[in-house]
């Protein structure tokens, strides 16, 4: 999702626990947000790739890896890398990895 699109209190929830790594879950009306974050990082650059989304028997599961800038990207302010996704809301629990 684009940062635009996220309604205020995911954007809340993000400024509130950006400083370390959070999982976090928000259900806004029939809508699911996974939310994965890697916590302050020294430079700027860094990417989240996507391993595995998928609905267990008994669980919904995200795994995700945080992937370091190469040498061009290289930022002198830390980031706060971060991922959000959007899906229909479901009962299961979220597993994050």
């Amino acid at each position: 999702m684009k940062e635009t699109d996220f309604p205020d209190k995911v954007k809340e929830l993000i400024a509130e626990n950006k400083e370390s790594e959070f999982q976090l879950t928000y259900q806004d009306g029939s809508w699911l947000y996974l939310i994965k974050g890697y916590g302050k990082q020294k430079t700027g650059g860094y990417s989240i790739q996507i391993e595995d989304l998928s609905l267990w028997e008994n669980a919904i599961h995200l795994q995700t890896v945080l992937l370091g800038p190469e040498e061009e990207d290289l930022k002198d302010d830390p980031s706060y890398p971060y991922l959000v996704v959007r899906m229909k809301y479901r009962e299961e629990p979220v597993i994050f990895e």
